[in-house]
């Protein structure tokens, strides 16, 4: 799971980056958006850079992904970082079935649009066509809408967007997320009733 790379210029820390994704030979890859830092959404060059290191990723089930904050990455600039790269798969508010040694992997990515009501109304609804038995991933990019992927008994929600606290002084930590939710899932893993969290710091 990776989330928040933000990059602007291609750097030492994101050739180290897909050096330890190699290392590690994961079976799947999932990326919770924010692809890009705001200031550079338009710039070409930080396009250009963005494809050349998610053009290596690579995992026998595959490499899935969904956009981040739609200031910073509106979705029709994803959809140019990802076009004609065949190695990944863009998801909006659907799901990918995934047959694995130890069962199905049903993956949902979901559009976090920073609207309450309409991710609340998306997860739930989105709930109800998971395609039949297995495990269920829900891969968005905020923690917001955790407490419903819990009622509605996703198995795994996998997001980042708060970056362990945008705003963190040590001691205190975290002063502010960006989530609604505030410092309730600002990093790491929660277990709730029926999902565990994990928010990535990115």
């Amino acid at each position: 799971h990776i989330g928040d790379l933000h990059i602007e210029r291609r750097t030492h820390r994101e050739d180290k980056l897909n050096q330890l994704m190699r290392d590690l030979r994961p079976d799947v890859i999932v990326f919770s958006g924010d692809f890009v830092n705001i200031s550079y959404t338009r710039d070409p060059t930080a396009a250009e850079h963005i494809r050349q290191v998610i053009a290596e990723w690579s995992a026998p089930l595959g490499v899935y992904c969904v956009p981040g904050t739609y200031t910073v990455e509106p979705i029709e600039r994803v959809r140019q970082f990802v076009a004609g790269l065949d190695n990944l798969r863009l998801l909006e508010d659907e799901w990918v079935r995934l047959e694995t040694p130890a069962g199905a992997l049903n993956i949902l990515g979901m559009v976090t649009t920073h609207r309450m009501a309409q991710d609340r109304h998306t997860v739930a609804e989105l709930a109800r066509s998971a395609p039949g038995d297995g495990l269920r991933l829900l891969l968005t990019h905020a923690p917001d809408v955790a407490p419903e992927a819990d009622a509605a008994g996703y198995d795994l929600y996998l997001c980042g967007h708060t970056h362990g606290g945008q705003l963190r002084l040590p001691l205190i930590g975290a002063l502010f997320t960006g989530s609604a939710l505030g410092r309730r899932f600002v990093m790491g893993r929660y277990d709730l009733t029926r999902t565990t969290v994990y928010t990535v710091r990115g």
